[in-house]
């Protein structure tokens, strides 16, 4: 599994790094950090989302803390226009990790979106808060 992830988090390849998964996956079907690779590695190179969704749901299903898995859940909803469901899951990301940037500025994305902009600011000012160099 290091390969898979090598591929995709340093290397960006991740049509490389999914057949890793796979192959991983035909190891222990069990594993959620495989699970979370497969789909990572679907939705970077935007290929069969419903299946990421599927990964991720599985992730979910085992670690119902899992804040990286639940935000990216969420991004899927909001590609598909769902955005009661993908607030949902972001905000329960957050809730999960009062520290994840990403899941403060995702929900932000989402808001403003909506046209609900004081509401995105309030999650913007979050997020820089918690990572003023980040954000």
């Amino acid at each position: 599994m290091r390969t898979a992830d090598l591929l995709l988090k340093r290397l960006n390849l991740p049509e490389k790094a999914s057949k890793y998964y796979y192959h991983a996956l035909k190891l222990d079907d069990n594993d959620i950090r495989v699970h979370y690779g497969v789909a990572k590695s679907l939705v970077l190179s935007k290929k069969n989302i419903d299946r990421a969704a599927d990964h991720y749901k599985f992730v979910i299903k085992r670690d119902t803390k899992h804040h990286l898995a639940l935000c990216e859940l969420g991004l899927i909803y909001f590609e598909k226009k769902e955005f009661e469901k993908s607030a949902e899951l972001i905000k329960e990301s957050i809730k999960v990790n009062p520290k994840f940037t990403f899941g403060f500025v995702t929900m932000g994305n989402l808001l403003y979106e909506y046209g609900r902009h004081k509401n995105a600011a309030k999650y913007y000012k979050q997020a820089l808060k918690i990572s003023p160099n980040e954000a």
